[in-house]
């Protein structure tokens, strides 16, 4: 694993799908099969995200009922073992680069 997304969540399925779908044709490239974790930290919200995650592989769902928005994200780091931890919240939209301009900054000054 080269890098993962983390992405906490609460309440607010419409712009984390936008979110996951910005995110989905920069994460299955060729280059990046396999490389990129996309976790989800969901904020004990009460919604089933199971059928989300499965449109917009390699998204996976854990949830975190320790309220606030840092507690999610820090559960998201702890659940993944990639290097890279990229940082994104459910209601923003990323730029059609984001990931690849992460990477690309990342290798130059870590």
């Amino acid at each position: 694993m080269k890098a993962a997304i983390i992405i906490p969540h609460y309440k607010d399925v419409d712009r984390l799908e936008r979110c996951l779908k910005a995110l989905q044709p920069q994460v299955s490239t060729p280059e990046l099969a396999g490389q990129i974790d996309v976790v989800v930290a969901d904020n004990n919200s009460g919604i089933d995200l199971t059928d989300l995650a499965k449109q917009y592989p390699p998204t996976r769902v854990i949830v975190e009922t320790t309220k606030g928005a840092a507690a999610a994200r820090n559960r998201g780091v702890k659940e993944t073992t990639a290097p890279l931890l990229f940082f994104i919240d459910a209601d923003c939209l990323p730029a059609d680069d984001w990931v690849a301009t992460a990477l690309r900054l990342m290798d130059a000054a870590p």
